[in-house]
C-alpha cells in the first residue's frame, strides 16, 4: 500500500511505514476472528482509522493523532465494533502542534458512548 511516515522529531523518530492493502487487512482481521483473536490496527489519521474499523478491527492503536476528526464516522464504527481506542497520550508531550487535535479527538470519542478509562488511557466501547 501507500507509505506514510510516523514522525516524532523530539525523539528522532522518522520511520516510513507501508500501509496494508485493504484486502490484506480484511483477510488478517477475518483470520484473527476465525482463530478467536482480537485484531487491533495502528492508525494515525482519520482515513486509515475508518478503513481499519470498516474492515472489522477490534481496536485502534494511536487512533487519529495528527488531525481533528471531520465527522462522527470513527465514533460510529468504534461503537458498532465494540472496539477499543488507545490514544497514546504520551505523544502529545512531543508535538505541541498536534496536541490540540489529539485532545479534541479524545473528547469527542470519549463522549461517543459508554467507555471506561483504564491503565493505558484505554477506551472500550461496549
Amino acid at each position: 500500500g501507500d507509505p506514510y511516515f510516523f514522525r516524532v522529531p523530539a525523539l528522532g523518530i522518522d520511520v516510513q511505514v507501508l500501509r496494508l492493502e485493504r484486502g490484506v487487512l480484511e483477510a488478517i482481521i477475518d483470520e484473527s476472528h476465525k482463530q478467536g483473536l482480537k485484531a487491533t490496527v495502528h492508525t494515525v489519521d482519520e482515513h486509515t482509522a475508518v478503513e481499519a474499523l470498516e474492515s472489522g478491527a477490534d481496536g485502534l492503536e494511536h487512533g487519529v493523532i495528527d488531525e481533528a476528526l471531520t465527522n462522527d464516522r470513527v465514533i460510529e464504527l468504534l461503537l458498532r465494533n465494540h472496539a477499543s481506542y488507545v490514544p497514546t497520550l504520551w505523544l502529545i508531550a512531543f508535538d505541541e502542534n498536534t496536541a490540540a487535535a489529539r485532545y479534541s479527538n479524545l473528547k469527542r470519542i470519549r463522549g461517543g458512548g459508554p467507555c471506561a478509562d483504564g491503565h493505558r488511557h484505554f477506551l472500550w466501547f461496549r
